[in-house]
């Protein structure tokens, strides 16, 4: 519903100097679709996948909620965000599982001169991606990369050299 009220005051001023052209519209519903709905359905999917796949992540996540809050009132937006081991299960499920189906593409500006890319000269207007899923695996970016670890997130040393930046 909130979805359909947004695109309702967008579509009031479409066309208009203040709002959307209709072009521009049609290339963003989809994603704002996507955003909204699919990429959480599929990251709360695959968190319980690895959950019940490791359960010692999983009774530390239990552990951490249960010795947290006393009665449901306590749990908020605000009070869940406050739970470190929760956090490091989301932030390693999303490197596992990227939620987002597509690779995020960007064009090399236009400027005439093209620019150097990993010591790779690319011309002017080349659109260049990088995927999340290769990036995320990749044994020069984290150490184990297959393993669902959340203890990544959480400063364990022996991920110290585990290249978070490119999340």
């Amino acid at each position: 519903m909130l979805i359909m009220r947004s695109l309702s005051h967008v579509q009031a001023s479409l066309n208009t100097p203040d709002g959307f052209l209709l072009s521009e519209l049609e290339r963003s519903v989809s994603g704002f679709m996507i955003a909204g709905s699919e990429t959480s359905a599929t990251t709360l999917t695959v968190a319980t996948y690895f959950l019940l796949r490791n359960q010692s992540c999983l009774k530390k996540l239990i552990k951490e909620i249960r010795t947290t809050f006393q009665k449901d009132p306590e749990i908020t937006i605000n009070s869940v965000n406050n739970l470190a081991y929760q956090l490091a299960v989301i932030e390693e499920v999303l490197r596992l599982w990227p939620a987002g189906a597509g690779i995020g593409q960007r064009m090399n500006p236009s400027n005439g001169q093209g620019t150097i890319i990993c010591g790779k000269y690319v011309p002017p207007g080349t659109f260049v991606a990088v995927s999340q899923y290769a990036a995320f695996h990749s044994p020069l970016n984290f150490r184990d990369p297959n393993d669902f670890v959340p203890e990544r997130w959480l400063g364990d040393p022996r991920y110290a050299g585990d290249n978070a930046a490119v999340c």
